[in-house]
């Protein structure tokens, strides 16, 4: 046994120096974006952006084609636009919802998610003005005979296979040259943790390099057949966007399909960990859909994304406590994390008058509850043993202030609790804002005689707290740890948490 591992030992070393030149590359690589993130980070108070503007010329940048609508159709050019952003939008809300919200180790920086929210709409939008521009030289590049449309969308897709891939690779490895990386490249990779749009957020002047490296798409079926379509030029680029965002996730597909050598899929078309394992590495992976390109040249490693077990990440059914949550006004509405990704260090921001912000909500929550009763927001680990989660009843503002709906909104607490116990196993439960109203349940008693009169609950031994149950206790639990202590003179002990904490402290002995 002994012997076998001084073998595997000396194996390793022999590796270790065969591959010391990649490792010292990859480094060299890995120096200049960390010096990148460094300069932009703890040395600038501000967001470094790929190109700084006020936030208003995004909006005049977009509309900007419009100038030119007496010369040619901008309509392509809008669909096409918007088209591109609405996909990135719904594919950053579904990997959110469905992937990330449950994953509690997965968790990015402000600075980053502000660093790309003001930057993954530029390449859109600076592809709107090279659109409209060609739209006027090259006008059969962009309005060919309809009955044209299915032979364009095969030599797009063609040309994208035979000219895209490899002239991607090769480009890929240029933008890693030192002084090209520390000139371009680097601001992508700033961005360690990546989310979908991770994939739009390029250094303004690398736009253009890819402008020129994807364009052949298009081009060349346009000069070898004299025509294309911009309904296959969009398509071409909406699921261009939605592969480039899948490249950026951190799903892990298993299975022959994508791992097997033998497998075709294996080498024509990409998954997350190829691409994740170019963003861990720097000196690997620079190919954009395809692997064969990093097969055939030797530029391919291997990555995984860790197993739950190694991350430390508890079960996916773990729910130890629940904090049970309402809608706010229509500023809640639009700045949460499912919306958009980017929402979820923002504030409440009010859009409209108060009163008009919650009859708007009152008719979006009374919509959403003729399908759905709660919706829930992401997991979070306390002290790597216990997952809580923050669950919401479908109720806004309005059902708090009218006394008809009193009953109504007790129940649905109930009915959340009975589901996430059967679902989880859940006994605690935290009742947030306006669901602890002195009004409505007399601040969470009426829950507690709810749930000890319900016929599945009353033997749960279910516990419901608010923010005063925990002020309490941790007060209590503050005084009872000072050494030696007998008697106490406590002040504002005839308030709701001193009177609680004073029972608490008489029942323990202490004077």
């Amino acid at each position: 046994m002994c012997q076998d591992t001084t073998k595997r030992a000396d194996t390793v070393r022999m590796t270790e120096k065969v591959s010391l030149s990649k490792v010292a590359a990859a480094e060299a690589d890995a120096r200049i974006a960390a010096r990148e993130a460094k300069k932009s980070g703890a040395k600038a108070k501000a967001i470094k952006h790929s190109l700084e503007r006020e936030w208003y010329m995004d909006y005049l940048a977009f509309f900007a084609p419009l100038l030119l609508c007496r010369v040619t159709n901008v309509w392509p050019v809008f669909i096409t636009g918007f088209g591109r952003i609405i996909a990135t939008r719904a594919f950053m809300s579904l990997h959110y919802i469905f992937i990330d919200k449950d994953n509690y180790k997965m968790k990015l920086n402000q600075r980053q998610l502000r660093r790309e929210k003001g930057d993954y709409t530029i390449g859109a939008v600076l592809h709107m003005w090279i659109q409209v521009v060609l739209q006027i030289i090259f006008p059969s590049m962009f309005f060919a005979p309809e009955d044209q449309i299915v032979e364009c969308a095969k030599n797009t897709f063609i040309s994208h296979v035979l000219l895209v891939e490899p002239l991607y690779y090769a480009v890929h490895l240029w933008l890693h040259v030192p002084n090209i990386m520390r000139l371009m490249h680097s601001f992508h990779h700033m961005s360690v943790k990546t989310l979908p749009s991770t994939s739009l957020v390029q250094d303004f002047k690398e736009h253009f390099i890819y402008v020129a490296t994807f364009g052949p798409a298009f081009f060349a079926p346009f000069l070898l057949t004299g025509q294309n379509h911009w309904t296959v030029i969009c398509a071409y680029l909406i699921l261009f966007d939605i592969v480039n965002a899948f490249g950026h996730t951190n799903i892990s597909l298993n299975g022959w399909l994508f791992n097997s050598k033998y497998s075709p899929m294996r080498y024509l078309f990409y998954t997350p960990e190829f691409h994740l394992g170019h963003h861990k590495y720097y000196r690997a992976n620079y190919g954009l859909f395809m692997p064969v390109w990093d097969f055939l040249f030797g530029t391919y490693k291997e990555y995984k994304i860790p197993s739950p077990e190694k991350l430390g990440v508890l079960p996916e059914n773990q729910q130890d406590f629940v904090f049970v949550g309402h809608c706010g006004g229509l500023g809640h509405l639009l700045t949460c994390p499912e919306w958009s990704v980017y929402n979820v260090y923002d504030r409440y921001t009010q859009f409209l008058p108060f009163e008009l912000e919650f009859l708007i909500v009152d008719l979006a929550g009374f919509l959403c509850r003729l399908f759905i009763s709660s919706y829930k927001v992401s997991r979070y680990c306390i002290d790597k043993k216990l997952i809580g989660r923050i669950i919401c009843v479908v109720r806004t503002p309005m059902d708090y202030f009218k006394k008809s709906r009193f009953s109504s909104v007790n129940k649905d607490i109930v009915d959340l609790i009975e589901r996430e116990y059967k679902l989880s196993g859940t006994r605690y439960f935290g009742l947030g804002n306006m669901n602890k109203n002195k009004q409505l349940n007399d601040g969470g008693n009426e829950i507690v005689r709810l749930v000890q009169n319900h016929k599945f609950l009353k033997d749960k031994k279910i516990r419901v707290w608010t923010g005063d149950t925990l002020t309490a206790a941790s007060v209590y639990h503050q005084i009872i740890d000072i050494p030696n202590l007998k008697e106490i003179f406590f002040v504002g002990g005839n308030g709701k948490i001193g009177q609680a904490v004073i029972e608490l402290l008489i029942r323990k002995g202490i004077k």
